[in-house]
């Protein structure tokens, strides 16, 4: 499964297709503990895809918390933004404190 397929499946797909390579996976490993198993490299296919959906479900979470949260923080925004810039020009108190101790050192 390619990636763009992953992330073109619905949150109801792709939770189909974990719980049916999660039995996949259970079932290889079972093979090959009876020596059944033909085609190792099944087994670290059907990993992988595991890995994949669990990956764009993931993203999706991600995205939909920061999505949420930029939605929440509408107004509050604003002055942290207004303080971070203050701190990348030098303008923050603590910047200010050590140079007047430098300056009383000298």
């Amino acid at each position: 499964m390619k990636p763009i397929q992953a992330r073109s499946m619905s949150a109801d797909e792709i939770d189909d297709g974990l719980e049916r390579l999660r039995r996949e996976a259970l079932n290889l490993r079972f093979q090959r503990a009876t020596g059944q198993l033909e085609k190792v490299s099944r087994i670290r296919a059907t990993r992988r895809e595991i890995a994949l959906l669990e990956t764009v479900k993931r993203e999706r979470i991600i995205a939909s918390a920061a999505k949420t949260a930029a939605s929440a923080a509408g107004e509050t925004a604003a002055p942290a933004a207004s303080s971070a810039a203050r701190t990348a020009s030098g303008d923050s108190a603590a910047g200010g404190a050590s140079s007047t101790s430098k300056e009383k050192e000298e």
